[in-house]
């Protein structure tokens, strides 16, 4: 069984920090638009049922609405 040596240990490091860097920022914004597509045309049909999703996850991601 081979010994887990500093080297190994930063490459796991690195590829766990750049996989977080590129997946995070992904979801974050594709949710945000997601959510003002889906309000915008909840609020044009005037549905109401939009209004907990759009109040939990808007101020979760800073969004004003």
């Amino acid at each position: 069984m081979p010994s887990t040596t500093f080297v190994d240990l930063s490459r796991f490091q690195f590829a766990r920090t750049a996989a977080f860097d590129m997946t995070f920022p992904a979801l974050s914004v594709g949710l945000s638009i997601f959510l003002v597509i889906c309000c915008r045309g909840a609020r044009r049909l005037r549905d109401r049922s939009a209004a907990p999703i759009w109040s939990r996850w808007g101020s979760t991601l800073l969004i004003q609405g």
